[in-house]
């Protein structure tokens, strides 16, 4: 998934969260918060810069998870 609409989609089509990969870059805060919210499998980062990884693990931490990163 790349877009914000799409984990929606997924899961009223009674896709598992943890059968979720996201992609794409440049994802704002509150759609990095949602992905980390559904606890999905991983989100793979086409990270324009650190602060990106940063965001996600202040919100994994908030959220009381850890999510897996994969970095390309």
């Amino acid at each position: 998934m790349c877009s914000a609409g799409e984990p929606d989609s997924a899961l009223r089509a009674r896709v598992s969260p943890a059968d979720i990969l996201c992609t794409g870059p440049g994802k704002s805060t509150d759609e990095l918060r949602t992905l980390v919210g559904l606890a999905i499998r991983a989100i793979i980062c086409e990270c324009e810069s650190f602060d990106e990884l940063a965001r996600i693990d202040e919100l994994s931490a908030l959220a009381g998870r850890r999510t897996p990163v994969l970095r390309r």
